[in-house]
């Protein structure tokens, strides 16, 4: 039987021997180069399509980095710049407690100055990375800050810390986005000796090092300080945060309306510690970079635990106690704020003004701890820790808790004879007048006098006096006599003084010259001296008539004086506004309002002063000022300068505060610097503003004392500006930012100017 049997249908039976033959021959094998083509063709077609989409994507992707760096830079533009309105446009409005918190710290000018003093800022923050998420739409953006620390224990050299930043894509750009809670993850615990510390899980790593070593700053602080009887038992807990307001916690200040606690002096007695965590303030990126971070974190832990140990609760006497707090610091090498003598060389130098008081000193709730009224609680710690060397610091904090007045704190450590407050008061200013003159002058001092008016510290009645700047002597030159202002003359040669026995006597001019009194003019009731100058050889004497309210001139003619008067006669106008000057100034009004506020017109603008530059008459100092308005900062008066020959005008500068009814303008002797001032209703002082022409930068000066007028006297060489402060003398060399505090025995002394030498 045959092994093979095959069948065919009907469909094939013409076929069946060839079938027959065709099953006894091998079969072969299928051919698969078909396959092989097709998959040759597909193969790079699917390569093409996978490039093509790669592409698309990284096109994507690098679109998307672009406009990210786009939205970071313009936050950091509007950083820069203080751009509110560019700012807001940077931010998401997706939560909006996250947005206020970062327009507040915008505001606050926080965001662009690092969380700790013992930090430096060295540049901007640089994108060093972008992570997208694969859907594109949200990115995380690492940057990257160069810092060096301000410790003195610490490497001088800058290192990097680095910050996530989320960016999420908007409906027309990439915002600044608060992180999604799993960004910082659960909240744990680490315990330590003398700390427990709550880090978020992001931050573990950090956390658990910085609770190590600073448990060992808080133990070297109990064993290093003097007295500080720290317990057994003691035990403080810290707290990182995620929150972005604690970045600002450490610049928080008190303020008159409600103490805030600085964050240096919280007890964490009841509550913990809080701090930002690591990941808000930046990660270091090598081990100069921790060390400087530990230091940023150390001067508030170890601060707490000096608060916990006192039982401290801020903010009673905060100025001296937060000043013996960064004694303690320094002693410890966590304080960026060492008292060297350089720190009392810009001790006066401040916009705002400094009270040299100590009762008020004693009261005054804490400032931020770099401020200038900070400074002058530093120097109160100085002086005590000076004058009762057997004293720790450690005590006086004690007593200050306890005691409710400078006097009685004082008295525990000081023998102070009652009624003799003044005195203490007095050799506190002689040890800072000591400090400030450790540094030596930049230039020479004046060979000059200086001319004082002193009140006894009862009635109305005052002295003049006299200050041998070489001898450092002081002497009485005139009996005590009803007088009530004294502005120098402009030569030096002597001084002008206002005397009015009572209240409804005329006002007496008296020249005072080489201790002889000239009386040389009686002027109204109502008529109060306030500046005199030379104007073509003649001088000219400034008052204000408070009834009219209106300026008066008059003129001095120094020849003619007899045994009781001098010549003096009324003048409409000084000289400097002369016919020509004012039809020049009448043809700027188009001019000046290319620098006005919007809408505003001629009729508001009231020209104060006209001055020509010295030796120079072909220029023209003009200072206008514009009706008061409700509008926040807005500015009220302008200086220009204008050259009537090219007829280019020039802002100089501008203020916003008002501006007295008298001629504020003053050039110095040399013509570099131009003064004027105004007064801060606010706060009821008097600014006084200093512009030095050739490098066009303006300082300011605020006196607690906005009635003595003008406050301030040029030496005849126009390096050394003499003023008047709380009743003491200040001698400054504004182009050098030194000065020199000049202390007397006298209750108080309103004016002061510079006299030739006898």
């Amino acid at each position: 039987m045959s092994n093979h049997f095959d069948w065919q249908t009907e469909d094939n039976a013409e076929n069946w021997d060839d079938a027959v033959a065709d099953a006894q021959r091998p079969s072969s094998k299928p051919r698969r180069w078909p396959y092989f083509l097709i998959l040759a063709m597909l193969v790079p077609a699917a390569l093409f399509f996978f490039q093509q989409a790669n592409h698309r994507v990284s096109t994507a992707i690098s679109l998307r980095e672009e406009d990210i760096r786009a939205g970071f830079e313009s936050q950091q533009q509007a950083i820069a710049t203080n751009d509110l309105e560019l700012f807001k446009t940077t931010l998401s409005a997706s939560q909006p407690g996250w947005t206020n918190t970062q327009l507040q710290l915008f505001e606050a000018g926080l965001l662009g100055d690092p969380w700790s003093q013992n930090l430096q800022q060295h540049n901007q923050p640089q994108i060093v990375e972008i992570t997208l998420v694969p859907e594109l739409i949200e990115a995380e953006v690492k940057i990257e800050t160069e810092f060096t620390s301000s410790l003195t224990s610490n490497s001088k050299e800058p290192f990097k810390l680095q910050n996530i930043l989320v960016f999420r894509q908007g409906s027309q750009r990439w915002l600044y986005s608060p992180p999604r809670a799993e960004f910082w993850g659960a909240s744990t615990e680490a315990v330590g000796d003398l700390l427990t510390l709550t880090f978020p899980v992001r931050d573990a790593e950090i956390s658990q090092r910085l609770l190590s070593d600073l448990d060992t700053a808080v133990g070297d602080m109990c064993a290093a300080l003097d007295d500080i009887q720290c317990p057994a038992d003691l035990h403080v807990d810290l707290q990182f945060v995620t929150d972005p307001r604690s970045l600002a916690a450490a610049r928080v200040l008190s303020t008159a309306a409600a103490a805030v606690p600085t964050l240096l002096l919280q007890n964490p007695t009841k509550k913990p510690l809080r701090l930002p965590t690591p990941s808000l303030i930046g990660t270091p990126t090598d081990d100069k970079g921790y060390q400087a971070l530990l230091g940023s974190y150390a001067p508030f832990v170890i601060a707490a635990a000096i608060n916990k140990v006192n039982g401290y609760v801020c903010c009673e006497h905060g100025l001296i106690y937060q000043a013996l707090l960064q004694k303690q610091l320094e002693t410890l090498g966590w304080s960026a704020l060492p008292q060297s003598e350089n720190n009392y060389q810009t001790l006066l130098w401040h916009e705002t003004a400094v009270p040299f008081d100590l009762p008020d000193l004693y009261a005054t709730e804490p400032p931020q701890p770099d401020s200038m009224t900070a400074m002058l609680g530093y120097t109160v710690v100085d002086y005590v820790t000076k004058v009762a060397p057997n004293t720790s610091v450690a005590e006086l904090q004690r007593r200050l808790i306890n005691q409710s007045s400078y006097w009685r704190w004082l008295n525990h450590f000081i023998t102070i004879p009652e009624g003799s407050s003044g005195n203490l008061e007095r050799n506190w200013l002689r040890f800072v007048a000591a400090k400030l003159a450790e540094t030596p002058p930049p230039l020479p001092l004046p060979d000059q006098d200086i001319q004082l008016l002193c009140n006894g510290g009862s009635g109305r009645h005052a002295a003049i006096w006299r200050y041998d700047l070489a001898t450092g002597v002081y002497t009485q030159e005139s009996e005590k006599r009803p007088f009530l202002f004294m502005n120098p003359l402009p030569n030096d040669s002597g001084v002008i003084l206002q005397e009015r026995e009572t209240p409804a006597d005329r006002t007496s001019l008296i020249l005072w010259q080489n201790k002889h009194a000239t009386t040389i003019a009686h002027l109204p009731l109502s008529t109060v001296l306030y500046r005199t100058q030379i104007d073509d050889q003649d001088q000219i004497i400034f008052s204000y008539d408070f009834n009219s309210q209106a300026n008066q001139y008059h003129k001095l003619n120094m020849d003619v004086c007899g045994k009781n008067e001098c010549d003096v006669s009324p003048v409409a106008e000084p000289a400097a506004w002369d016919a020509e000057q004012m039809t020049s100034v009448a043809t700027l009004f188009d001019a000046f309002l290319a620098y006005l506020p919007e809408r505003t017109t001629e009729s508001d603008i009231t020209i104060r002063a006209i001055e020509p530059y010295p030796n120079d008459n072909s220029q023209l100092y003009i200072f206008l000022s514009l009706p008061e308005t409700e509008q926040e900062n807005a500015k009220s008066a302008y200086l220009f300068s204008y050259n009537q020959e090219t007829q280019k005008l020039d802002l100089l500068t501008t203020s916003m505060h008002k501006l007295p009814p008298f001629d504020p303008l003053n050039i110095s002797p040399d013509g570099q610097w131009v003064l004027f001032n105004s007064y801060a209703p606010e706060s009821a002082s008097a600014v006084l503003y200093l512009l030095h022409l050739d490098s066009s930068t303006t300082q300011t000066i605020t006196s607690t004392n906005p009635y003595s007028y003008p406050g301030y006297d040029w030496s005849a060489d126009g390096n050394w500006l003499l003023r008047v402060e709380d009743g003491f003398i200040h001698l400054l060399a504004p182009e050098h930012q030194y000065q020199r505090l000049l202390v007397h025995d006298q209750p108080n002394c309103n004016y002061a100017a510079w006299v030739n030498n006898m």
